[in-house]
């Protein structure tokens, strides 16, 4: 098992970014993470995620607003396409 790592700035913006990782088994991605972060207020926050966790692919949407509350985080699972947000 091999994993890989980076961060990419976007576009020349000091406070936009990606972050990218994959775990690779015998040549086959088993596992992914695809985040964009912004720099608010002097903080790197995560913005949207997609990722394998919980078993399947989906997409987190952050809510830096609610960060530390259980309202934080919305999800979006493949085939689901609910918005899944903790009222």
């Amino acid at each position: 098992m091999s994993e890989t790592q980076f961060i990419v700035p976007l576009h020349g913006s000091p406070a936009n970014r990606y972050r990218h990782r994959h775990t690779l088994e015998e040549g086959t991605v088993t596992g992914f993470v695809i985040q964009y972060e912004a720099e608010i207020e002097g903080e790197w926050r995560e913005i949207v995620r997609y990722d394998t966790a919980h078993g399947s692919p989906h997409k987190d949407i952050m809510h830096p607003e609610d960060i530390g509350n259980e309202r934080g985080i919305s999800a979006l699972h493949q085939g689901r396409g609910d918005d899944t947000r903790p009222e």
